[in-house]
């Protein structure tokens, strides 16, 4: 009985270690692309550009998406400046204690920040007046950059 016992178990001890081998070439075998597929991710530099995706989305009916757009637009301007220092990975409030500002302007972007997450992440509805004032106070904290 044990001599069974011990050949059952180097026979399930023997197909974990080929298990285990199937995977760790599966996993490190290199792709055979070395590029991944489908549509590449847009760069996000262009001020402009951004403002008039976010009118495009306006336009559409699509205000919470134009919302995302415009502020990103916003800080694009803002790094142009050298009020504050884009990066992807920040998230709008970190740009708060960052941005070099007039107590105003600091006030408005802060403004600006919670609005947007309101409507982004609070799922509060967003019409075009909404949108258009939101708009209306990120042109203007270019007003209140901070001399130096």
């Amino acid at each position: 009985m044990f001599k069974l016992v011990l050949g059952g178990l180097v026979v399930v001890l023997v197909a974990l270690l080929v298990h285990v081998a199937y995977v760790l070439v599966q996993v490190l075998r290199p792709s055979a692309s070395p590029t991944p597929q489908g549509p590449r991710p847009e760069r996000v530099t262009d001020a402009r550009a951004r403002r008039a995706r976010a009118d495009e989305l306006a336009g559409a009916g699509r205000y919470v998406e134009a919302l995302g757009h415009r502020f990103l637009a916003t800080l694009l301007e803002l790094d142009q400046v050298r009020a504050l220092t884009f990066h992807p990975a920040k998230t709008p409030a970190e740009y708060i204690g960052e941005a070099r500002l007039d107590p105003a302007g600091r006030a408005s972007l802060q403004a600006l920040v919670r609005r947007l997450y309101r409507h982004v992440f609070g799922a509060e509805p967003c019409d075009e007046r909404a949108y258009r004032e939101f708009g209306a106070a990120a042109e203007d904290l270019v007003r209140h950059v901070a001399p130096g």
